[in-house]
């Protein structure tokens, strides 16, 4: 049961070209959207709050990274051999732990006691 080439593709140059093209398809969206997003967030903008802008960078994020992994695969790279794939890898990783940990209580309240932390002015300077 090995791999089968789809319908209408004529081989695995048009499997490639098909991924690769998505690839960089779906870059551009994530980027962009992440720019569109970070302008909502200045702009105070209501658009930030619709079902699609919650939902549809996930969707992006998830193709991107199933194509790449895909690309990855289909052309047997290993990242310990490519340091830009391996770079690639790390800042992914580091992005995941990032988000995993602002979303933790554990940074709500490491950021409260930061908020209490921090110095004030005192009225009796002022």
């Amino acid at each position: 049961m090995g791999f089968r080439i789809p319908p209408g593709v004529r081989s695995a140059t048009d499997i490639y070209l098909i991924l690769k093209t998505s690839h960089m398809a779906l870059a551009t969206l994530a980027i962009s959207g992440f720019l569109l997003r970070g302008y909502w967030v200045f702009a105070d903008s209501k658009l930030r709050q619709l079902r699609a802008t919650r939902v549809l960078p996930h969707v992006i994020d998830a193709l991107f990274l199933g194509t790449g992994i895909w690309l990855v695969i289909l052309l047997n790279l290993n990242p310990l051999q490519h340091a830009w794939l391996l770079a690639i890898f790390a800042g992914l990783f580091a992005y995941i732990v990032g988000v995993a940990l602002t979303k933790s209580p554990a940074s709500w309240l490491a950021r409260n006691v930061a908020a209490e932390a921090a110095p004030t002015r005192s009225r009796s300077h002022n």
